[in-house]
């Protein structure tokens, strides 16, 4: 290990280790707004909860393709690797004999790096955030709102212009942006389930709603030559024998 006089090894380790915290606070936001029910947090703003408020509009700023924790996690989680490149690939082996040397110790850095990162600044936070549910998100309500914020700019520059380029393919990159389709539906209402906000009678009639958009009028229709009907001439006897004999509450004329 070759000296640090100016300071610039241990700079780099503790950036590392900072933007790696910062980017563990912001995984740990976004799982515990994934768990928030938004029914819920509209009773609560609606009863005069200043933090369900803030919540609410967090939540439904996680649902754009990119959200700004999203955004600020992966922007931190680069962030921290660079430094982390920057210090054990640059300047702890500044002496390697050759490039090839100085490449692989920039390699084995990013991994390393990787490795951790995932675990102790995505995996774990979300799964601790998650297992304390909503107590997290409105005990912290002003720190996920904070991060949210700060993550705003950058989300912005990056979205204007990702627009920008598409619409140099001729892409509107609005058209999308209120479609949902049916397997999306589906999906959120399963999780519903999984959570316990809908009941599986629920699940299976709003799945029969979107099943019977795609049935035609033949499917449900009975064709003339089954139809059971009396002649007009029949007594009130012969109707009530035949609706009898096929089993109907309705028979045609």
């Amino acid at each position: 290990m070759p000296d640090d006089p100016d300071g610039t090894f241990i700079a780099a380790i503790l950036l590392s280790v900072l933007f790696a915290a910062i980017a563990a606070l912001f995984a740990a936001g976004e799982s515990a707004l994934s768990v928030l029910s938004v029914s819920q947090l509209k009773r609560d703003a609606d009863a005069g909860g200043r933090k369900a408020r803030s919540l609410l509009k967090l939540v439904r700023a996680q649902e754009s393709v990119v959200s700004p924790l999203q955004s600020g996690l992966l922007f931190c989680g680069l962030l921290g690797l660079s430094f982390c490149v920057t210090a054990f690939g640059s300047r702890a082996y500044e002496d390697a004999a050759g490039e090839m040397h100085r490449m692989l110790s920039c390699l084995l850095a990013a991994l390393a790096y990787v490795l951790v990162f995932f675990l102790f600044c995505d995996i774990l936070p979300k799964k601790g955030a998650r297992h304390a549910g909503g107590q997290y998100a409105y005990r912290h309500a002003r720190l996920i709102s904070g991060l949210s914020k700060a993550a705003m700019p950058l989300l912005g520059f990056t979205n204007l212009t990702a627009n920008c380029l598409l619409r140099l393919f001729r892409i509107d990159p609005h058209s999308l942006d209120d479609a949902v389709t049916e397997e999306e539906i589906m999906q959120m209402v399963g999780e519903g389930e999984e959570k316990g906000v809908i009941e599986e009678t629920e699940k299976d009639m709003i799945a029969n709603i979107l099943d019977f958009n795609d049935i035609t009028a033949g499917e449900v229709m009975t064709h003339r030559t089954d139809i059971a009907a009396v002649p007009d001439d029949a007594d009130l006897g012969q109707v009530v024998a035949g609706a009898m004999e096929h089993g109907g509450s309705r028979v045609p004329v």
